[in-house]
């Protein structure tokens, strides 16, 4: 259903702007772009653990993220997911508070998983301001 490319690369950036310039070049008259899954979709559990390529690996570091924590913490919680869980590891979801204190613990015993969160976050807002700053030095309002 989806194949997801990575928001750090620069070719698919590039790509991104070339379109941006090209409708407002051909299309002077539109007030407004959207754009569409301008991030990683998480239709399947799978999802989740996706961009862990070279692209990210260089971004994360100009980003300050510690890459390897992510990758690391991220294949620790995808194996647990995978067929390590037991009957002992769901029964913190049943505790009257839903397993929020159960879920604040996962993260902090994984922050490299907490921190792909944030990772994917800051490559969003890096790609639509990038798509922005396109936008108006073409012309566009």
């Amino acid at each position: 259903m989806d194949k997801n490319g990575s928001l750090a690369s620069e070719e698919i950036r590039a790509y991104g702007h070339a379109l941006i310039r090209d409708m407002i070049a051909n299309y002077p008259d539109l007030n407004g772009l959207r754009f569409d899954w301008p991030e990683y979709p998480p239709y399947l559990l799978d999802d989740c653990f996706v961009d862990f390529s070279g692209p990210a690996r260089k971004a994360a570091g100009r980003l300050g993220f510690d890459f390897e924590r992510m990758r690391q913490d991220c294949l620790a919680v995808y194996r647990k997911l995978h067929g390590g869980l037991r009957d002992s590891d769901l029964e913190n979801w049943l505790a009257g508070d839903g397993g929020r204190f159960a879920l604040a613990a996962f993260f902090r015993d994984h922050a490299g998983a907490r921190d792909l969160l944030a990772f994917k976050a800051r490559l969003v807002e890096e790609l639509l301001t990038g798509f922005r700053k396109t936008m108006a030095s073409a012309g566009g309002a």
